[in-house]
């Protein structure tokens, strides 16, 4: 019996080194590809929030060209940049006084 216990003391070392070696391996192979992971993941937490601004951006965009399409405010800009008159209308100009 004191052979058998003997074998199996000689072997723990091996095994422990050989332990040791395969954690450290496994280490060297996940750890940068957990940090991969979380930067990919924070990233993504940036982009989705760039797509949401960008989104409320484009519909802030949309709804001032609905509005700036409309007959009314065609008709108003037209009117206060370039000086447009019904028909029937008539164009008063006032004389600036000097001092």
């Amino acid at each position: 019996m004191k052979i058998a216990a003997r074998k199996n003391n000689k072997n723990k070392p091996g095994r422990l080194i050989l332990l040791g070696l395969c954690l450290v391996l496994m280490a060297v192979a996940v750890v940068p590809r957990a940090f991969t992971v979380v930067q990919l993941n924070e990233r993504k937490v940036q982009l989705e929030k760039q797509k949401q601004d960008l989104l409320a951006r484009n519909q802030q965009l949309s709804q001032e060209k609905n509005t700036l399409n409309s007959p009314e405010t065609v008709e108003r800009i037209a009117r206060e940049r370039l000086g447009m008159l019904k028909n029937g209308e008539r164009y008063i100009l006032q004389k600036e006084q000097a001092n």
